[in-house]
């Protein structure tokens, strides 16, 4: 009796203590896409911001950006922004939720903090941090310049993960008065994750 039970938790604390390393990735040409749940006051990331200075593309397995991007989403720039991110997994052509997911009440307040999780893809890589980190993304006009950067999503899991995984990135922003902004913006980014 007693030897079946340090078996389990032998095999328990191996399964935990172990991690897996994968790669993200993106199964479609177009990296950002429109949210598939559309609703009336819901943009897609275009309406955030205008990529007319701004190359993304693949490079084998590897998402390279570089360029400027320059705010246009019509908020004000005293406003809050919330960030509702959630990760689901598509299981016999139906998009299941998972345990991944994060809502962020304040973003702007993190947005270039080196803790977070974005910030090792994407806001590490902003020219001139001194400069344009007051502006955070409530801020139309301002512009981001970006270094070249790998947005190539390369991480270590405790979990078995197979197939394909989207992420849905939705801001939200709030006046003075924690009233929300008519304009919402969603975004999707879909990826198959490869056991490395």
């Amino acid at each position: 009796m007693w030897f079946s039970q340090v078996l389990i938790v032998l095999a328990v604390y191996l399964n935990v203590s172990y991690t897996y390393k994968y790669v993200g990735i993106p199964v479609d040409d177009e990296i950002f896409a429109k949210c598939q749940e559309q609703r009336n006051n819901q943009y897609e990331v275009n309406s955030l911001y205008d990529f007319s200075e701004f190359t993304l593309e693949m490079v084998g397995e590897s998402v390279i950006g570089y360029g400027n991007v320059t705010t246009v989403w019509d908020v004000q720039p005293t406003d809050r922004i919330q960030l509702d991110f959630q990760i689901l997994h598509l299981e016999k052509g139906t998009w299941q939720p998972t345990i991944y997911s994060m809502k962020v009440l304040d973003f702007c307040s993190v947005m270039y903090d080196k803790n977070q999780y974005w910030y090792q893809f994407w806001t590490r890589n902003i020219k001139h941090q001194d400069v344009v980190k007051s502006k955070c993304i409530n801020t139309p006009g301002a512009t981001l310049q970006h270094n070249v950067c790998n947005f190539t999503s390369i991480f270590e899991s405790h979990l078995k993960l197979f197939g394909i995984y989207k992420a849905e990135i939705r801001l939200s922003a709030f006046d003075k008065f924690q009233r929300i902004r008519p304009i919402l913006i969603c975004c999707e980014v879909k990826v198959e994750f490869i056991r490395l």
